[in-house]
């Protein structure tokens, strides 16, 4: 059964779906964007906090293209 937009956001489900995808992402970003300064107050220099977040980027970045083909 297809539900328009409007139907679905009157459903329970449609909300709980949004809050998993969210809310994770949202952490991640948060860490991402302040990851040198808590690097930075744990005693890694900011040459050593960039390369631990030039790291996660190499490592994210062949997921980031497996999601892609995903969705073609």
């Amino acid at each position: 059964m297809s539900r328009t937009l409007k139907e679905a956001m009157a459903t329970l489900q449609f909300w709980l779906i949004l809050l998993c995808i969210d809310i994770p992402s949202m952490i991640n970003k948060g860490l991402t964007f302040h990851l040198v300064s808590i690097l930075n107050l744990r005693g890694v220099s900011p040459a050593g906090a960039a390369f631990v977040l030039s790291l996660m980027a190499i490592a994210v970045f062949p997921i980031t293209m497996q999601d892609l083909q995903w969705n073609v």
